[in-house]
């Protein structure tokens, strides 16, 4: 069984505890979705558009040196109550123990 990739997940092996790296991504809608409303806010404080988006997209490498008994992908989405189903999820999935290989 490969280390686990952070301290944190050192720890929890460890003592035996689970552990598991969620990874978020977001399709191109929902991503120019929030890029618009980012960019019609005052408050805003960042100033990264959808070009520096792109460009970061394009340099992101996957997690591929953390197993995928410990590793979960969920599709960040607009809508009212998709953060509960993402917990909801998550939780569910550390609970039943890593998934089989």
């Amino acid at each position: 069984r490969p280390p686990p990739p952070t301290p944190r997940g050192a720890a929890a092996a460890a003592r035996g505890g689970p552990w598991l790296l969620v990874d978020v991504d977001a399709d191109r809608r929902t991503i120019e979705s929030r890029m618009a409303r980012r960019a019609a806010d005052p408050a805003r404080v960042s100033d990264a558009d959808l070009a520096v988006h792109d460009r970061l997209r394009a340099e992101r490498e996957p997690p591929d040196e953390v197993p995928p008994a410990h590793r979960m992908q969920l599709m960040s989405e607009d809508r009212p109550g998709w953060l509960d189903e993402a917990a909801a999820a998550v939780l569910t999935r550390m609970l039943a123990g890593p998934a089989p290989r």
